[in-house]
């Protein structure tokens, strides 16, 4: 549990490729069934962009790994104001205020409240 901890942090503190980040999450023994570390508790699909609505705020970003606890992102982006739902989540998805921060990063699934799916993660501040 301590390992996976300092792996997070580490991998939060520096700027990684995707590929690396798969590759420390593999690491730290996540297991990846056809995408899927959790199977019957794990509703997300590994490299799939989701919109994420947690309780206090929204991200943007592609699930790389995760645990029990947390969602590994990459491209990760905050979002102040989603504007039209269904602007955010059609093909090319548009917010009214987009920020992305340096990724990975975790997200606490506890602090989960919904996420949908979307073609890619933006990276343009808006």
């Amino acid at each position: 549990m301590a390992k996976d901890k300092e792996a997070k942090d580490e991998a939060v503190k520096k700027s990684m490729t995707k590929e690396q980040a798969m590759e420390l999450a593999k690491a730290n023994a996540v297991k990846m069934d056809g995408g899927n570390p959790f199977p019957g508790l794990w509703p997300y699909e590994v490299g799939q962009a989701y919109l994420i609505f947690t309780v206090s705020h929204y991200w943007t970003g592609v699930i790389i790994g995760g645990n029990d606890r947390d969602l590994l992102l990459a491209d990760p982006a905050w979002v102040p104001d989603t504007g039209r739902l269904s602007d955010a989540v059609k093909d090319e998805p548009s917010f009214n205020e987009l920020e992305p921060v340096p990724g990975p990063i975790p997200v606490s699934r506890a602090a989960i409240v919904s996420a949908i799916p979307i073609k890619y993660a933006p990276q343009t501040r808006k």
